[in-house]
């Protein structure tokens, strides 16, 4: 661990945020917002419901298209739930696998700008730099994932058809990714595995609520004999009934046989 815990934890934080957004392409992650007038704060969100139904709602317009045999209304509402939790759950989960270091997560000390209806969030900032101190473990960073994920559902599960499982699914699917993403980013996605499942708890555990699950990152084999590290998920953001649209290789309606088949593919 050597070189993670060097510095203040605001400059840790500093440091792992810049090293995710310098490789990841579908979103991007700062301490503090700039100087663009899109920002708004999670806490207006979450204290404003009717914003979070506008945004399914263009979403649902997006993915729609006007045709009187498609209803995007599912598939806009689990959409806007995986981004949302995706957005915020990414830097947090990013600053401690690469730095150790735990942000402020309150819905008032985080800031999202929002990309264009069914993308994934433009960009998400920290707004408070007082991240813990000293070392902190699993434990700290799944009771802040946990706190903000909590208030963020009371707001946006009543605009859903979504039941506590589905919810708290997206939660963990989101976690899950996001080590995913920060042990890719790191170069370490055995130790990335380890520490999502050291946060969520195994695959059959319930570290969230009942039903919800935990980690599921592996390595799967692909038919050309190849190693890869990818999940599977627990929820479901119902792309799939969308026209043209297929399910993706983590989708839960996917095979084995299947993801090995379609990872053959990739580069």
């Amino acid at each position: 661990m050597p070189g993670r815990l060097a510095g203040t934890p605001q400059e840790r934080l500093a440091d792992a945020l810049r090293a995710v957004d310098a490789r990841v392409s579908w979103t991007h992650v700062r301490v503090g917002v700039d100087d663009r007038p899109d920002w708004v704060r999670c806490a207006d969100l979450v204290r404003e419901p009717e914003r979070l139904r506008g945004w399914q709602q263009r979403t649902a317009d997006a993915y729609g298209g006007g045709a009187d045999d498609v209803d995007p209304t599912l598939t806009a509402a689990g959409l806007v739930l995986d981004a949302y939790l995706a957005a915020v759950v990414l830097p947090a989960v990013g600053a401690f696998h690469l730095r150790r270091v735990v942000p402020d997560l309150h819905p008032a000390a985080v800031a999202l700008r929002l990309g264009p209806p069914g993308s994934p969030v433009a960009a998400t900032a920290v707004l408070d730099a007082e991240p813990v101190e000293g070392d902190p473990g699993p434990a700290e960073l799944r009771e802040r994932l946990r706190a903000h994920a909590a208030a963020f559902l009371a707001a946006y599960a009543p605009l859903t058809r979504f039941g506590r499982r589905t919810c708290w699914a997206a939660v963990t699917d989101a976690v899950d990714t996001a080590f995913l993403t920060a042990g890719w980013v790191s170069g370490e996605p055995g130790r990335a595995a380890d520490e999502s499942a050291a946060v969520l708890g195994t695959e059959s555990a319930d570290a969230w609520a009942p039903g919800a699950g935990g980690s599921t990152l592996h390595q799967l084999t692909d038919r050309r004999g190849r190693r890869h590290w990818t999940r599977r998920r627990h929820g479901c953001c119902f792309l799939y009934r969308m026209p043209a649209a297929a399910a993706c290789l983590t989708c839960p309606r996917v095979s084995d046989a299947e993801r090995a088949a379609q990872a053959a593919d990739w580069d």
